[in-house]
């Protein structure tokens, strides 16, 4: 009789937390987004454009320019002083920046630390080659293969 009320306790306590190990998984974050920039662009059909992304590296202190089509300018890391129309714009980590088309921005990267950002372009095919200048070191991460279609 001492066994099997021994066997029943240790079959009950057996199976207790093996029911109770379970837990509810916690529900994943919400998706945050932030818009950068806004603006209006002339249609695609007037004059073909590819998307193209490059990544930029400026040194501290380290002086470059930029004159293309359409972009923006998202900091990864570091800090970059812009100034484009008379106006000067610290980028910091996280922050970004429209560049209109045609128009050509001095960028100069913070003292602290060596500046990092990406820039995305919409570009008519014949200036798909023309990336930031040196010293500024620009690797192209994605270019479409063809025109952006309509």
């Amino acid at each position: 009789m001492q066994f099997r009320s021994t066997g029943l306790l240790l079959l009950g306590a057996i199976a207790l937390p093996a029911s109770g190990t379970a837990q509810t998984t916690a529900a994943p974050p919400a998706i945050t987004r932030t818009v950068i920039a806004a603006t209006k662009l002339p249609t695609v059909t007037d004059a073909p454009v590819h998307f193209k992304a490059v990544s930029v590296t400026l040194q501290p202190d380290e002086r470059s320019s930029v004159a293309a089509a359409s972009g923006i300018l998202y900091q990864m890391s570091g800090s970059t002083e812009v100034a484009l129309d008379g106006e000067v714009k610290m980028l910091n980590a996280g922050e970004g920046l429209f560049i209109a088309g045609g128009k050509a921005a001095a960028l100069t990267a913070g003292s602290g630390a060596p500046s990092t950002f990406l820039h995305f372009f919409l570009v008519p095919a014949g200036e798909l080659g023309r990336p930031e200048t040196a010293p500024a070191v620009v690797r192209e991460l994605y270019r479409t293969a063809s025109p952006i279609a309509d």
